[in-house]
């Protein structure tokens, strides 16, 4: 739900504040009754205009992992995010390896799968270079 600006709360407020109901200040405003009383309830107890702060979910990394991950890729361009999960012990999922990455603006890289020759590949591949010099 989107929070209301602060215009509207100083307005709300200063129409309690000249004597208006909080009846009267819902329908001058377009908001609820519980919303104007709940702005209104937390200016009188707490003084308070802005909403409140909201807690946030901890980071599964410190900076100091971070600064390990991004030490590791760097160090070794050709690791994926699982080995580098597994040779630094990390208790985070890969994909949390692959945000922080994502983060410094680093992207691992896997180097292409080629596939091997076989015999009569590698024997075609002798034989033009004799017949062509190289």
């Amino acid at each position: 739900m989107p929070s209301v600006p602060e215009e509207d709360r100083l307005r709300m407020i200063h129409l309690f504040q000249e004597g208006i109901r909080q009846r009267d200040i819902a329908k001058a405003t377009g908001r609820p009754l519980c919303t104007v009383n709940h702005i209104l309830q937390a200016f009188r107890n707490e003084g308070r205009i802005e909403n409140l702060p909201r807690g946030r979910r901890p980071r599964a990394t410190t900076s100091e992992q971070d600064t390990l991950i991004v030490a590791a890729a760097a160090v070794k361009p050709s690791l994926t995010s699982k080995q580098i999960k597994c040779e630094l012990d990390l208790s985070a999922s890969t994909k949390t390896v692959r945000r922080r990455l994502h983060d410094v603006r680093l992207r691992n890289c896997v180097p292409a799968r080629t596939p091997k020759l076989s015999q009569a590949n590698k024997l075609a591949r002798l034989l033009f270079a004799e017949d062509h010099g190289t």
